[in-house]
């Protein structure tokens, strides 16, 4: 299983976008929201299976990455329960 970062920028004003969190709750086996725009989930699909089914829920001028994490991260300001989280899944 892998680590992936999602983020995102979500600019549809009064969009639905419940299904799209939703989403990437349930394609991460583990997964922690880190800021209000950045999600990193345990996954065993890959960068680009990720970014399609998450883009189906997204409107047009949204945006959004998926990166692969290699396991070397660095942080601050994030709060101690991401931060355990970050040090156990990474």
């Amino acid at each position: 299983m892998h680590s992936y970062l999602i983020s995102f920028e979500l600019n549809q004003r009064n969009g639905n976008y419940a299904p799209f969190f939703k989403k990437i709750e349930s394609i991460g086996a583990n997964w922690a929201n880190c800021t209000s725009s950045v999600y990193i989930i345990k996954s065993n699909l890959n960068a680009n299976d990720i970014l399609s089914i998450l883009n189906q829920l997204l409107y047009r001028n949204d945006r959004l990455i998926v990166c692969h994490l290699s396991g070397h991260a660095a942080w601050s300001g994030i709060d101690y329960q991401i931060s355990d989280w970050l040090n156990t899944n990474l």
